[in-house]
This record gives structure tokens, sequence and C-alpha cells, in this order.
């Protein structure tokens, strides 16, 4: 396989080719219309032989002609990667659910069916957004090794081998036309596909042997009087082995065992070609609060004969972060809990009132710089003291105005002074001074909530943790 990036791939949007268009594709079973591989060559000898009168002395002369045959381009056939036997069908990836913003990654597989090696230029596309954003360059596609190692990320072109055998040699070495193998395509841990019947079976490239074309010395057309030199054909080679299985983007790739030619042999006449495992890459934003996403993409493989093949998937189920906030009072005066002030609490100037605040995250996706603003009521002053609860009046940077938890676990003092980290696990905070002062009416407090939080930056909140914010009031 041969790799080549020269500029970048071009994308834009366009309407998204149906799964059933793929019908009309070869499936990876097909046989090329060629029945030679390309650049193997056709010679033909002609040999005269005569005597003189006597019929003592024979003399003989030869003259040759020689056609290569040319390549018959095809179009990649797209499929699931392997599992054991094929044919393999084209399968999406089943629907999922994905956290807005991260990247959703499949597995496919294009394979060569021409006479010959050629080259085909690569593209992908998405199209069709369905209340997603920010998905524009962030659809691309990986080339493979047999491995799921990263070969390239969108080449421009891949150069993939394929060639028709003629023969086997003991239990894993495939003949070919000599010299017809020379030059780019097949190589070493290359995966192939070999047909039986209407089986298909994946190995895994050894080595590749190129030998030479037969050859006869007075192929130049012009008319000769003696017996030219002649090389006999020595045939190409492919020796393969089992490719063991690979766990690739948490799926299992099989191949098809050892190979058996001397007691299974394969199909002659049809192509082997080189199978090319593609990773393909989609990331998007949900834009849309409580409702799913979705994306179309298409992988286009062109040739220079004008051969293509567009196989086209949807990622759905993008899912957007979904925070909930709650707030609750209590008259810590009249000793209520949270429960009995859900509906009507009540108190009196000089009354102490508790409010809690629950922010939890019960979407698949992270929220990220979450940030928490809560005014202090009207008619009312914030306590804040050496101790949370204590109204000690003479304000210093220190004082505690609130208490934080995550998960109901020991809970964080927030103070006064705007510069505290007090917890990057759970939350920091500080309060803005008012109309009334620090800690008056309308006072603004602000919590940044979450894993990597600051004093100035909201944190991260996924959907297993529960953050519990906690602050007292007194009545006017």
């Amino acid at each position: 396989m041969r790799l080549s990036k020269n500029n970048p791939v071009a994308r834009s949007l366009f309407a998204a080719l149906s799964i059933t268009a793929l019908a009309a594709i070869a499936s990876p079973g097909t046989a090329s219309a060629a029945n030679t591989t390309a650049n193997a060559k056709l010679l033909n000898v002609a040999t005269v032989q005569y005597k003189d009168a006597s019929g003592l002395n024979p003399w003989s002369a030869t003259a040759s002609a020689s056609v290569s045959v040319n390549l018959v381009k095809a179009a990649l056939s797209p499929s699931a990667a392997p599992n054991g036997d094929g044919p393999w069908s084209l399968v999406c990836q089943a629907a999922g659910t994905y956290a807005s913003g991260t990247t959703v990654s499949s597995l496919y597989a294009l394979r060569a069916s021409a006479n010959g090696t050629d080259s085909y230029g690569l593209s992908i596309l998405d199209s069709a957004p369905n209340n997603v954003n920010n998905y524009a360059g962030n659809t691309h596609y990986k080339v493979l090794s047999y491995s799921g190692a990263v070969v390239s990320t969108d080449p421009l072109n891949v150069t993939l081998g394929s060639a028709i055998p003629v023969g086997v040699s003991g239990t894993d070495t495939l003949l070919f036309p000599g010299g017809s193998l020379t030059g780019a395509g097949f190589a070493t841990d290359d995966l192939v596909v070999v047909q039986f019947g209407a089986i298909s079976r994946v190995y895994q490239v050894v080595s590749v042997t190129v030998g030479r074309a037969a050859s006869e010395g007075h192929g130049d057309g012009a008319a000769h009087t003696d017996v030219g030199s002649t090389l006999s054909e020595i045939q190409d080679q492919i020796k393969l082995k089992a490719y063991a299985s690979q766990t690739i983007l948490g799926s299992t790739v099989v191949g098809s065992g050892a190979p058996a030619f001397g007691t299974t042999p394969p199909t002659l006449g049809v192509p082997v070609g080189e199978m090319l495992l593609v990773e393909i890459d989609v990331a998007a934003s949900n834009s849309v609060l409580g409702a799913l996403g979705s994306l179309n993409y298409t992988l286009t493989s062109t040739n220079a004969g004008g051969n293509s093949t567009a196989p086209s998937c949807t990622v759905s189920n993008w899912t957007s972060p979904n925070l909930n906030i709650k707030k609750l009072v209590r008259n810590v005066t009249n000793s209520e809990t949270f429960a009995m002030g859900l509906s009507n609490s009540t108190g009196k100037p000089g009354d102490i009132l508790e409010y809690q605040l629950t922010i939890t995250n019960p979407g698949s996706g992270n929220a990220n710089a979450v940030t928490v603003t809560d005014p202090v009521p009207a008619y009312t002053h914030l306590i804040a003291g050496a101790a949370y609860g204590t109204d000690t009046g003479g304000l210093v940077a220190t004082d505690i105005f609130a208490q934080a938890d995550v998960n109901a676990g020991a809970p964080v003092n927030l103070t006064l002074q705007n510069s505290d980290n007090e917890s990057a696990t759970i939350t920091s905070g500080n309060v803005v001074t008012g109309s009334n002062g620090v800690t008056g009416a309308g006072s603004t407090l602000t919590f940044y909530v979450g894993a990597g939080n600051t004093s100035s930056l909201g944190g991260v909140v996924d959907s297993t943790h529960t953050y519990h914010i906690i602050y007292k009031a007194k009545i006017d």
C-alpha cells in the first residue's frame, strides 16, 4: 500500500447518499472484468526449421512478439472490517449515546478488485446536520495498519495492490504472471482477500517475490536467420500467513486462519485484492438542549478511470449536557428541615434562613465552565463569620459565608476573599458587593462548581457527582 498527501482534502456539505444505494457497488467477492493481471507479458515465439538438399544439415531461426496486459480499473469495495470468512457487508455503526463535543470513531474496510495495482483518491464529506454544530473540519479518516496503528490521517491518495493468481505453491503461496507485481502494490504485512468460490478469506502478507516474464531475443520485428536467446518465465509469488485477531476501536477484527492451498485451493482467475482498514472520526456538539443530534458522513474513493465508491453512514444520538439546579430554603430559627420549607417557609425579622443549592448532571455529557450565581435575597443580609453560620459583624476577608460538598462528603468552607481557590474538585466562591454593602441584599454570591475550578473559572460537572452549596441569611 502506498499513501500520498500533497494538499488538504477538500470538504463541503452535500446530501448524503442512502445506504441502499450501495447495492449498486460491487460486493467483496465480485471478480474483475479482466482475467489476467496487468503488466503480464504475452510472449509468442515463431520458429522456422529447414534443411539443405542432402537432408543432413538442419537449421532454425526464431522471431517473437510481446504484448503487455493493461490495467482494467475497478472501484474499491466497502465493507465492515473482517470477522472470519466473508463476504462482509457494509454495516454502519449503530446509534449510540455520545456526549456533546466528543469524537465518535467507526471502523470500515475498503478492498481492491482490479487486475493490477491502482491509485485511488480519497475524500470525506459531512452533511445533513441535525441539532449539531461545531462539526466543520472535524470529520476525518485514518488509514490503519493490520494492527490498528495509524498509518496516515486524511491521505489524498492510496495505492492498493490487486492481481489475478494463476496457481499456488505449497500451502501458503500464490503464483502470478512473472514480472506482473513489479513496482508499488503488495507489501509485507498488507492484508489481502483471497476468493474460494463465494467465500472471501483475509490473510496477512509475509513476503512478495517478483520473478520475471519470459523473453526471447528477437522481438524487434526484424527478419532473423538465427535462434534468439530465450529466458523462461519465473512466476511472481506472494506468501501469506494467518491474520491474527486484533482489537481495533474496541472491536475484534478476525482473519480466516492459516492458508491451506494444498488441500483447499483458491479460485484462480479472480482478483486477490489488498484490504485497507479505515477509521472514520466524527466530532460534533449538540446545539439543542434536550434533543438528540446526528450528522451524516460520506467517504468517497475514486480512481483515474472514474470508478468510485461512496459509503455513507450517520452518527446519531449526540446528547447535550443536561445540568439541573435545585434551590431549597428552611427557617433555622424555627428548626425547619429543607423538606418542611419546600412549600411554605415563613419567618420574622431576626430569623435565620438557610438556602441550599443542588447541582446535578443527569445527561451523558460533561457540563463545562459551570458557574452558579445567587443574589442575597431582598430584606436580608448574608451571615458571614469566623465559622459557618456565625454573624460576627466586623467582616474580614477570611470570614466564611458558605459551605459546599460533593456527593454529601465533607464540606468545604468558602470565604469572602475573592482570590481563594477553596477546592479544585468541588467549588470556589466569592461575594461581589451589592448596593447594600458586602453582605447586604443584592450582593452576588458566585460559585465556580466542579472539577478543575478556580476562583474565576467554572469547573466540570459530570453525571456521577452531586454538588451541594449552603449559605445563611438573616431577615432584616
